[in-house]
């Protein structure tokens, strides 16, 4: 039943690239071929011009997360378009096409050993009215185990792409309750978010984690906004 109704749905609307109006994806290739791959040597969080993409060690201090990768770059038109209607206009099936930019990028990362997939979560609230959780969409197409029914949001905080450093801060923090925590006892954690800019709500995730024994905790996002 579900696939007749999409063959009807895809007949009176059908699916085209949504930049350059190509009928067959909502993102075709040649369009998903023009977003580069980041590979700027700075500290993905300050933005310091260093030998490495890692975190500095001046944001290490700063931040629980022990690194950050970035695959693509935000400032990318075709980019910004997609995970706008990937978040906002709910176009789903975007998380295909925006999971392999994470997974090229992932091809010259050097993962920390027997990692661990932590999707952020959402609020139950926003869940419903999106309809998925974009991080665990893009997280099931990276073919790293996931591990579920760890990390959940217990505060429907207002959007932190809306404030400012200060005010993230402030809006992220006890944001997030742990369970099950024997699955993430000395482990390598992987969290997975579409767009960072501060790094407060990975940074808010990762400190949890670890005060919950976590190892090690890094962050995987699709691109790095760098509005403040």
């Amino acid at each position: 039943m579900k696939k007749i109704l999409k063959t009807i749905l895809d007949f009176i609307f059908p699916i085209e690239c949504i930049h350059c109006n190509q009928a067959g994806e909502f993102l075709c290739t040649d369009c998903l071929n023009k977003i580069e791959i980041r590979n700027k040597l700075q500290c993905p969080l300050c933005n310091k011009e260093q030998a490495t993409e890692n975190l500095c060690l001046s944001c290490q201090k700063k931040s629980s997360l022990d690194n950050i990768i970035i695959a693509a770059n935000y400032d990318n038109e075709i980019l910004q378009k997609a995970i706008h209607y990937f978040k906002y206009k709910y176009v789903k099936d975007l998380h295909i096409s925006l999971s392999k930019i994470m997974i090229k990028k992932l091809s010259n990362i050097q993962l920390p050993n027997n990692i661990n997939i932590i999707p952020t979560p959402l609020h139950k609230k926003r869940e419903l009215e999106r309809g998925f959780n974009q991080s665990e969409l893009l997280a099931k197409q990276l073919n790293i185990p996931i591990i579920n029914n760890v990390l959940w949001r217990k505060k429907n905080i207002q959007h932190q792409a809306d404030l400012n450093k200060k005010q993230r801060l402030n809006n992220i923090k006890d944001c997030f309750r742990i369970d099950n925590i024997h699955l993430i006892q000395n482990s390598n954690i992987l969290l997975i978010d579409d767009v960072i800019t501060t790094g407060a709500t990975l940074s808010e995730q990762a400190k949890l984690l670890k005060k919950n024994n976590a190892r090690i905790v890094w962050a995987l996002v699709i691109a790095k906004n760098n509005k403040k």
